[in-house]
């Protein structure tokens, strides 16, 4: 992997080829092992590239699919998509959270668990040559990091030493735990410049996120297809503005978290343009400048997602 490339699931671009991106939304996903749920199991490539070119078609360029190990990672329908549509997606590697690990995360050594990441990243995952573009995403739970999740995320931080690969996390929609794995990541040495933390902006007011910013990680913002049963809209609406006023735009990025069949527009639900349709609108009445816009959805994920 060449150094300050992307790698997307058709093969490294500049990062300046990425246009608006989405920095966390799942295109196929398999989450009934979370919730024994059908709506969360999205499997359908006819509708999925209806979704995305409904996206393209919005002004979208790129989507970062945080679907991994665990949640039905799916590589050569995920390239498939990729040529189809002409959105360029960017593939997640790694073990999404410790209640949907396989059973190989528990009798594998960190060595060996970083060892596997490295040669997915560098050769493609399995016989595909598909490679992913960075590592998650990887999740804690609440209340503490147990020995399965700390073997997870030293393992990433291992890869990342080795190729450059971002890091992507998992929080609770609280962001607990999130300076908890800023702490772990360094440790083996990753650069929070290189770590972009999930699920952020729920919380009504931004201090919750000041010190992921104060250390220099990415604040992702990527819930804002989540209304019923979440924080409102209107929670996270004010918060990037607040983000914005203090001068933080360069922190931060927007996604929806898309995963639930109800969620696509084919469902009745706002689509993957949900950002560019409905909540850059939103952001532009709050008086959100044109520049930060940019900034939030072209200028950082393009840094975000290069490989270091």
């Amino acid at each position: 992997m060449v150094q300050g490339r992307v790698m997307t699931v058709l093969g490294e671009v500049e990062p300046q080829q990425l246009g608006v991106t989405l920095t966390h939304d799942h295109i196929l996903v398999d989450g009934w092992g979370l919730r024994q749920l059908y709506e969360a199991i999205l499997d359908d490539e006819e509708i999925a590239l209806a979704e995305l070119i409904r996206f393209r078609e919005a002004g979208g360029g790129t989507i970062c699919d945080p679907t991994n190990n665990g949640l039905g990672r799916d590589p050569e329908a995920l390239a498939r998509l990729s040529r189809a549509s002409g959105v360029q997606i960017v593939m997640g590697a790694g073990w999404y959270r410790e209640v949907v690990y396989p059973p190989l995360v528990a009798t594998t050594s960190t060595a060996a668990l970083a060892a596997m990441l490295v040669r997915e990243i560098t050769d493609g995952v399995g016989d595909s040559g598909v490679r992913p573009g960075f590592i998650g995403e990887i999740g804690t739970e609440r209340g503490h990091i147990t020995p399965a999740v700390e073997r997870v995320f030293r393992a990433a931080g291992r890869a990342h030493a080795e190729t450059g690969v971002p890091i992507l996390t998992h929080t609770t929609h609280w962001g607990e735990l999130a300076l908890d794995q800023l702490d772990l990541l360094a440790e083996e040495g990753v650069e929070p410049g290189a770590v972009i933390v999930s699920h952020l902006g729920d919380r009504k007011g931004v201090e919750h996120m000041l010190p992921i910013v104060d250390r220099g990680a990415w604040v992702n913002i990527d819930n804002l297809a989540f209304v019923q049963g979440y924080a409102p809209l209107e929670f996270r609406i004010d918060n990037i503005t607040e983000m914005c006023r203090r001068g933080l735009a360069d922190r931060v990025m927007l996604s929806n978290d898309i995963c639930e069949l109800g969620q696509l527009a084919a469902y009745g639900g706002v689509g993957y343009d949900n950002v560019i349709t409905n909540v850059l609108p939103l952001l532009r009445e709050r008086g959100v400048s044109e520049p930060d816009i940019h900034q939030m959805t072209v200028l950082n994920p393009a840094r975000a997602f290069a490989f270091r």
